[in-house]
């Protein structure tokens, strides 16, 4: 890539650095290719910025013992902050990432932005991100079941009922049974992005 085809990255590169230091984004777990990886998204790659321009991944129908599977496969076009531009496979891109590398986190503002495009709308193609989940604690401690307005709001990858049907056992439920009072199902998030936004809300209404 030419040092001027490359100007308009290096100056996204740079925002991404400084929203970085200044704590408007932020490096969290890569932990899902199919879900994690999305165009127009920033992650570091072996200790460099990375910027999924392109994604062309189509959902294609893999064979295997264990039974058929539709997965994304496909080329990318990802540039990285040294100049370089490469058309690596979408699979190949999120190992390396899984590997040694990060999800950045948008701003606050690119989140809202994103969870309010396309909202209510829902086609064969978009991709089932997980779950919202709104609890109320069973406890019969009294310093916890005293509180009348105590809920836990968060958001889970697989299906709630799974994720809670240990609860009495982990600390995050406070070691105790949960209700279920509402679950939102949830199409095409970045897990990271919208958990960031959920944790800064609540911390805004508290």
């Amino acid at each position: 890539m030419s040092d001027k085809e490359f100007e308009k990255y290096e100056t996204m590169f740079r925002q991404v650095h400084k929203e970085l230091k200044e704590g408007k984004r932020r490096l969290a777990e890569f932990n899902n290719t199919e879900t994690n990886l999305i165009e127009g998204k920033f992650y570091l790659v072996d200790g460099l910025l990375a910027y999924l321009e392109v994604s062309k991944a189509e959902k294609i129908l893999k064979e295997n013992t264990s039974g058929d599977r539709v997965r994304l496969e496909g080329r990318t076009v990802t540039i990285f902050e040294n100049g370089t531009k490469s058309n690596m496979l979408f699979r190949s891109l999120g190992k390396a990432i899984l590997k040694n590398g990060k999800l950045i986190t948008d701003t606050a503002e690119n989140i809202e932005d994103e969870l309010w495009k396309n909202a209510g709308i829902v086609s064969e193609e978009d991709v089932k991100s997980g779950w919202i989940y709104i609890l109320k604690s069973k406890s019969r401690n009294s310093e916890i079941s005293s509180l009348k307005d105590l809920y836990k709001i968060g958001f889970s990858t697989s299906n709630v009922s799974d994720r809670i049907k240990n609860a009495s056992k982990e600390a995050t439920y406070l070691f105790a049974d949960v209700d279920m009072v509402a679950t939102y199902k949830c199409y095409n998030l970045n897990t990271q992005n919208f958990e960031s936004l959920l944790h800064r809300f609540l911390e805004n209404a508290v």
